[in-house]
């Protein structure tokens, strides 16, 4: 009997065959057109609540057309580009696809400013470095660097989305409109610095074209800037009478001194004292790393400096 049921099994007729398989291929195609049509609605789906979410977004701060068309350009840097909306609530991809755009030439710094205010994404971030001319805080000090003139000190006035605006100290000195310039400055993260152009140079005031393109120098703590300024020194924890000498450069990490009658060398551990501002005298302990110049100058290493102190210095500088 089982031998007789496989023989007969053998004996279906082609078209049978055919029919079973056309079937089968049938049921193939509808469960991969099914599944191809599930995708594709889900998609849409989210295509359109992405749009939902953008343009709930952008009518709530209110864009222009023309700064819809900013953000489509910003988009094409995210790695889901239908996504944009969360460029408008996340500063951190918004810098992202900012530094990308302006280094590709496809906007610049003065086309962002506005987008940033009107998003918010301007002023400090604790901790945060710096990525923006808009983030650098009302009241920080500058320096201004123009060819081979000596750094201008300049303080930030409050922001404004045309352009990036400095009260200079000494509003005597000209610049030219157009005229191109550096900007230094400095924050618990690092010291940046910044090339543009002037836009407008009125009495002490200094407007500069915005810059998305901030360059980290280097620490905080290894900046270092020339400066002449008397400081008497003696041997760390000794009573010795202090020998007044000079800074030669100074920053937040260490300074340069002269060596007055070679009285030092190296390895020695110095206190320093100076009035880096006011009355109050300011005394920091350093080592003296090496020596140049034959002995002349000292090269120190600030040692436990706390973080106050180290502000402090850098009032100096900026």
């Amino acid at each position: 009997m089982i031998r007789e049921g496989v023989f007969e099994a053998f004996l279906t007729p082609t078209w049978q065959i055919v029919l079973i398989l056309v079937g089968l291929l049938l049921i193939g195609i509808g469960l991969l057109t099914y599944a191809w049509k599930t995708d594709r609605r889900k998609k849409e789906e989210a295509r359109q609540r992405a749009q939902a979410q953008f343009q709930e977004l952008a009518r709530r701060v209110r864009l222009t057309p023309a700064e819809v068309a900013t953000i489509d350009i910003l988009s094409a840097y995210l790695a889901n580009p239908l996504r944009k909306f969360v460029l408008l609530r996340n500063q951190s991809s918004f810098d992202h696809c900012t530094t990308l755009a302006v280094h590709e030439g496809r906007i610049t710094a003065d086309e962002i400013a506005p987008l940033r205010f009107k998003l918010e994404f301007v002023g400090p971030r604790e901790g945060r470095h710096i990525s923006s001319s808009t983030e650098i805080p009302e009241g920080a000090a500058v320096l201004i660097i123009k060819d081979i003139r000596p750094p201008e000190r300049a303080t930030v006035l409050p922001p404004d989305p045309t352009a990036f605006q400095v009260e200079m100290e000494r509003p005597e000195l000209a610049y030219a409109e157009d005229a191109q310039i550096a900007v230094i400055f400095n924050d618990d993260t690092g010291v940046y610095r910044f090339e543009s152009t002037v836009s407008k140079h009125l009495g002490p005031i200094l407007s500069i074209h915005h810059s998305e393109d901030l360059e980290q120098l280097q620490r905080r703590e290894h900046f270092r800037r020339e400066i002449s300024l008397p400081v008497f020194v003696r041997f760390a924890d000794s009573e010795t009478k202090p020998v007044e000498s000079r800074f030669v450069e100074i920053g937040g990490g260490g300074a340069s001194i002269t060596n007055r009658d070679n009285a030092f060398s190296r390895g020695d551990m110095l206190e320093l004292s100076f009035h880096p501002g006011g009355d109050a005298a300011m005394k920091l302990v350093a080592e003296v790393m090496r020596t140049s110049q034959g002995i002349s100058i000292l090269h120190l290493r600030f040692t436990n400096i706390r973080e106050e102190s180290r502000n402090l210095l850098y009032s100096l500088l900026f």
